[in-house]
């Protein structure tokens, strides 16, 4: 267990793994590592201030499944190469990165976002501004976007989802790059609308 004051902060280097974040005590954060084969894994979780920071070099086939307890109020930057990411009730800014792996973002608010290679990405009940990208694999999104706030999402092949909730007042950019549907759950657009993209303006405070 690491003490950590304010501002406190989380990043994960992980080579083949899931990483969970969990939502604790204020002053606190705490990293428990599964570590499959660890004869063939370099791994290390240090504190620098109050950031932690987790490392698993993974190889002939070991795994690292990594869950960090935290703050509500905890920066992150998350990247596995391999494995499935779930960020719940954290209400910071942050990253997610996985090479192949389906990512889940639940209750929670700030700057984020979230790209994957290869697989699904699940993000609800959430306020603030968002990316979230997959290279092959669904994108839903459910929530409020923070007004004014820029907002990219987009699959390489799959569906793309966006249900707003509250007035929402964005830009907002949903694509496709090769095969799926594009579904968006407005009151209000003014929008250019392809086969596989939605581009445009929601809400008339946004209105050029």
């Amino acid at each position: 267990m690491f003490g950590v004051g304010s501002n406190p902060a989380v990043n994960t280097d992980i080579g083949n793994g899931d990483v969970e974040l969990i939502l604790g005590p204020a002053d606190s954060i705490t990293v428990t590592a599964e570590l499959r084969k660890p004869e063939s894994i370099e791994y290390s979780a240090t504190r620098d201030g109050n950031t932690i920071t987790v490392i698993a070099k993974t190889k002939n086939n070991s795994r690292a499944d990594v869950t960090i307890t935290v703050p509500a109020d905890t920066t992150f930057s998350l990247s596995t190469g391999s494995g499935d990411v779930d960020v719940p009730a954290v209400n910071a800014s942050g990253s997610v990165n996985s090479g192949s792996g389906s990512l889940t973002l639940v209750n929670t608010g700030g700057d984020v976002t979230l790209s994957t290679g290869s697989g699904d990405v699940d993000a609800r009940d959430l306020e603030g501004s968002f990316g979230l990208s997959s290279g092959s694999g669904d994108v839903d999104f459910k929530g409020e976007l923070a007004q004014g706030s820029e907002n990219k999402f987009s699959s390489g092949s799959g569906s793309v989802t966006a249900q707003l909730t509250g007035t929402p007042s964005v830009d907002l950019d949903l694509k496709i790059e090769q095969e799926g549907k594009i579904r968006v759950e407005l009151s209000e657009t003014v929008v250019e609308n392809t086969e596989h993209r939605f581009a445009g303006t929601v809400g008339p405070a946004m209105r050029r």
